[in-house]
C-alpha cells in the first residue's frame, strides 16, 4: 500500500511539475514545492536526479528561461527550529553523508535538514543542519550538485510554483551576473501585462524598450494587471575588475573571490597538469585552475575570466573562461635563474613562474616517488621543494644540483614544484674564461681598443675592450 502511495504520489508531481509555472523565489515556507537550479550568466540548469551509488550527487540538466520542474521538492519543517526539510516525490529527502556527496535519505534527521537564507543577489546559502560546515552548491567544473566544505563553487537558487490566478513576476535577461562590457537589459513578463522598473532604487520607470547599462546596477521590476501586482523580481549585474597584466592580476588577488578578467599579451605556457595550467607573460607568472584548454609551448594572447582569489596565499583564477588566440607553438620552455634569498623576499614577483636555483643542496639522501617535501638550501637561504606532481626522483647530500621548478607559496611559504625528473639536475659551474694580464698597454686612438702584451707567458698580445684586467 505505501509503495501504491508513493508511485501515486511520484505520479501527481510529475504532472503537476510538467504543468507548473515557475518563478525565483527569495524565501521559502513549509508546503511550498520548490525547483533547484543554478544561473551563474553563462549556464543555465536545474536538478534533474540524485544518483544512488558510488559518490552520490545531485545530476543537471539545462533550462532556458525557467526550470522544467524535472525534479520538484515539496519544502518541509526540518529537525531543528527554523530549518526545512526537501522531499523528492518518492518520499525521500535531500542529505548529506560524507565528503562532496548529495544523496537522499527515508529518514527526515539533521543530515537531511538544512538552513537556508538568501543573498541580496537571490542566491541560497543551504548549509546542513547536522554538518554545518557542508553547504549545498553548483560545481561547474563537474556539473553536479553536491554538498562542499568551502564557498569555492556556486550558490543555487530556488524557484517556487506561481501562485494560481496571481500575476507572474517578470523576467530580466540577463540574470544577476558579471560582465566586463555594456549590457542590453530587457524585461518580459505575461502577456497583457505592463512592467515597470528602477534602477538602484531610483525613479519607477515604465518598462518600453530594452536598454543599456554601463556600471554595476541593482534592477528590479514587477508585472501589472489591471489593479493586480506582481512580486518583485531582481537583478544586480555587476562590472568586475579588469587587470592588464599577469603581474596586476597577482598583487590584487585575496582571500576573497571576486569575478575578474585579466588581459595578457604573448603569455607562453609554461606547464599544464590536470586543471593545472601555468602561463607567464613579461611581467609575471600565473596559475589558472580549471580545465582552459591551454597547451604547454604555445603563446597566447587573449584573457581569462573567472573567480580571481588567493588559495592558500597563492594567487589563481578557478573556474575560468579562456579566450586566446594562439601567436605561435612548439616555443621552447626554459627556466629563469633566479637567487634563491631573492625569490625567499618576493615570492609574489616569481609566483607561478618556472625557474631555476642553483647551485643547491639537500641535507640528506632521498628517494621521492609520492607527494612529500624536501628541504634543500642554495647560499645561505633554505627553501622547499614539493614534490607535488608524485615525480620518481632520488638526491643525494653529497651533490649541488640544479634545481627547477613553479614558484609557488603556500600559507605564505614558498615552495617549489618541480614538473619532472629533470628538474632536479646535477649542477654543472659555468665555464669562466681566465684573463692574462698584461704588463703594457697601448690605447688604439682609432678603435677603442687596448693592446696588451704578456709578462707570463712570453710574448703574447691581444685586443681587449679596456683595461681593467691589466695590471
Amino acid at each position: 500500500m505505501k509503495k501504491f502511495l508513493l508511485s501515486l504520489i511520484a505520479l501527481v508531481m510529475s504532472v503537476f511539475s510538467a504543468h507548473a509555472a515557475w518563478e525565483q523565489t527569495t524565501s521559502i515556507a513549509v508546503g511550498d514545492v520548490v525547483v533547484l537550479a543554478v544561473d551563474n550568466g553563462t549556464v543555465t540548469k536545474e536538478l534533474s536526479a540524485v544518483t544512488t551509488s558510488g559518490t552520490t550527487i545531485g545530476q543537471v540538466v539545462d533550462y532556458t528561461t525557467t526550470p522544467e520542474g524535472v525534479y520538484p521538492l515539496t519544502v518541509v519543517a526540518g529537525t531543528a527550529e527554523g530549518s526545512f526539510g526537501f522531499k523528492n516525490a518518492d518520499g525521500a529527502y535531500l542529505a548529506w553523508a560524507s565528503g562532496n556527496s548529495l544523496k537522499t535519505s527515508e529518514t527526515l534527521d539533521e543530515s537531511a535538514s538544512w538552513t537556508v537564507t538568501f543573498t541580496e543577489a537571490g542566491a541560497a546559502d543551504i548549509y546542513n543542519v547536522g554538518t554545518p560546515a557542508r553547504k549545498l552548491q553548483y560545481n561547474a567544473q563537474s556539473p553536479r550538485f553536491a554538498c562542499y566544505g568551502n564557498s569555492g563553487q556556486t550558490a543555487p537558487i530556488l524557484f517556487k510554483e506561481a501562485t494560481a490566478g496571481a500575476v507572474t513576476k517578470p523576467t530580466i535577461t540577463p540574470g544577476s551576473t558579471t560582465v566586463f562590457a555594456p549590457q542590453e537589459i530587457t524585461i518580459t513578463a505575461e502577456e497583457g501585462a505592463e512592467i515597470y522598473y528602477t534602477l538602484n532604487g531610483g525613479e519607477e520607470q515604465k518598462y518600453t524598450a530594452p536598454f543599456t547599462v554601463s556600471e554595476t546596477t541593482t534592477i528590479e521590476a514587477y508585472a501589472k494587471v489591471g489593479e493586480q501586482k506582481s512580486d518583485n523580481a531582481k537583478v544586480i549585474i555587476t562590472f568586475g575588475p579588469i587587470y592588464n597584466s599577469l603581474a596586476a592580476a597577482n598583487e590584487a588577488a585575496t582571500g576573497d573571490r571576486i569575478v575578474s578578467r585579466v588581459n595578457f599579451t604573448e603569455a607562453l605556457v609554461t606547464f599544464v597538469h590536470g586543471s593545472n595550467a601555468y602561463i607567464q607573460d613579461a611581467t609575471a607568472g600565473f596559475l589558472v585552475y580549471g580545465n582552459s584548454g591551454l597547451t604547454v609551448g604555445d603563446k597566447v594572447t587573449g584573457y581569462v575570466q573567472g573567480q580571481l582569489y588567493t588559495y592558500n596565499g597563492l594567487p589563481e583564477v578557478a573556474n575560468p573562461t579562456v579566450e586566446v588566440t594562439v601567436v605561435s607553438s612548439g616555443n621552447e620552455v626554459k627556466p629563469v635563474v633566479v637567487d634563491a634569498a631573492e625569490l625567499a623576499a618576493n615570492p609574489l614577483k616569481y609566483v607561478s613562474q618556472y625557474v631555476t636555483i642553483q647551485p643547491s643542496t639537500f641535507a640528506e639522501d632521498a628517494e621521492v616517488a609520492s607527494k612529500s617535501n624536501l628541504t634543500f638550501t642554495s647560499g645561505e637561504t633554505e627553501l622547499v621543494l614539493r614534490n607535488n606532481f608524485e615525480l620518481e626522483f632520488g638526491v643525494e647530500a653529497a651533490k649541488e644540483y640544479a634545481v627547477s621548478g613553479l614558484v609557488t607559496i603556500y600559507k605564505d611559504a614558498v615552495q617549489l614544484y618541480p614538473t619532472s625528473a629533470e628538474d632536479i639536475a646535477e649542477y654543472v659551474a659555468p665555464y669562466v674564461p681566465e684573463f692574462a694580464y698584461a704588463k703594457y698597454i697601448v690605447k688604439n686612438v682609432g678603435s677603442g681598443l687596448y693592446w696588451g702584451a704578456g709578462n707570463d707567458w712570453g710574448t703574447r698580445a691581444s685586443l681587449i675592450k679596456s683595461p681593467e684586467f691589466v695590471k
